[in-house]
């Protein structure tokens, strides 16, 4: 299977085992340094996990579109990687490698959707209400 599956995702350091690219896994906000995050990246190919502190670059509002298009993106991938999967099966070729990067897929969907939700929860509510 390709490593082309995760070209749209945010990509991580090489794996300090194998040398592989890295996913996203995880993150969260650092909660020590308000414009930093922590993120978890792992390996596809030995499951390692390598653990950093990032900083934000630009604004919040920067930081929530580049979150959206990297969570449209891996919905992208999943469903495609899904398509792929039923494929093989219908001809009875194996799909456990094809599985397990659904599941790293899945796994990187996950996190960004729940970074995604942090940072729009950190958005200031407008005190403008329509209906008045």
């Amino acid at each position: 299977m390709s490593e082309d599956l995760f070209l749209n995702l945010p990509a991580g350091p090489g794996c300090e085992r194998c040398a592989s690219r890295t996913y996203v896994a995880s993150i969260e906000p650092h909660p020590d340094k308000p414009r930093h995050t922590r993120h978890v990246f792992e390996c596809p190919r030995c499951y390692h996990l390598t653990r950093m502190t990032v900083g934000r670059r630009g604004g919040l509002t920067d930081a929530i579109s580049r979150a959206s298009r990297h969570v449209s993106n891996a919905d992208l991938l999943v469903e495609r990687q899904m398509r792929l999967i039923k494929r093989l099966h219908a001809q009875g070729r194996d799909i456990a490698r094809a599985e397990a990067l659904l599941e790293v897929l899945q796994e990187s969907a996950h996190a960004l959707r729940r970074y995604h939700d942090y940072l729009l929860s950190r958005v200031e509510p407008s005190t403008h209400d329509p209906s008045q």
